[in-house]
């Protein structure tokens, strides 16, 4: 039998799933599928190049549209993964509230579309509320902008749990385990934060614990 692992999961998101996760259970409703996000986020970004292409360029420092496209490329791993539409949960609680708080939408891919759509906006490219208009759930996530949550989920086994890049995540079972034993963490060691998984379950709503992140 699996045996059951003694640890505790963690997820940041934000509120306005909640209805999602009531309904189809925790990792049951592949939000980056349904949303059409991927397809949002390309067009929002062809806008962007061709209407503010030298503003767009040096956002976020120069980075934001790197990060844009890596997320268009959809590749990844277990140390850098820009893949989207699996629920990703982490042992770290501090690390599932930051993520919570930073991500404004609950979602790294809902937010930087937002984060896009507002640098349109600001820059008077209205066509950009016009496309949004024809993504539903999208457009809903960003007229009802809900609060940050903490999902905590318990009772897993190995079987439930792949690795961030869906592989075997027995390495970073093995991790886990490590850092739990130590006493104290010195400079450069691993930490609870360094640890993800993706889930390879879907649980019921009832079994979740959901904490509303205090601002």
């Amino acid at each position: 039998m699996n045996a059951i692992i003694p640890h505790n999961f963690f997820h940041g998101t934000n509120s306005f799933f909640i209805d999602y996760i009531s309904r189809y259970g925790f990792g049951g409703y592949n939000l980056a599928k349904e949303s059409k996000a991927l397809e949002l986020l390309s067009v929002l970004n062809e806008i962007a190049k061709l209407e503010i292409p030298e503003k767009y360029k040096t956002a976020g420092a120069g980075l934001f549209q790197s990060v844009v496209n890596q997320m268009l490329l959809q590749g990844g791993g277990d140390s850098m993964n820009w893949q989207h539409g699996a629920v990703y949960i982490t042992p770290s609680r501090n690390r599932a509230l930051r993520y919570a708080v930073k991500n404004k939408l609950g979602s790294e891919i809902c937010t930087t579309i937002f984060q896009v759509y507002d640098l349109l906006i600001k820059e008077g490219i209205d066509k950009a509320k016009d496309v949004i208009a024809h993504y539903s759930i999208i457009n809903e996530l960003f007229e009802k902008n809900g609060e940050p949550i903490v999902i905590e989920i318990s009772d897993l086994t190995q079987d439930d749990l792949l690795s961030e890049g869906g592989a075997s995540p027995k390495t970073a079972l093995c991790l886990l385990d490590e850092i739990s034993l130590k006493d104290e963490i010195e400079f450069g060691d691993l930490t609870l934060d360094d640890i993800g998984f993706r889930l390879n379950k879907v649980i019921p709503f009832e079994d979740l614990k959901i904490y509303q992140v205090r601002k």
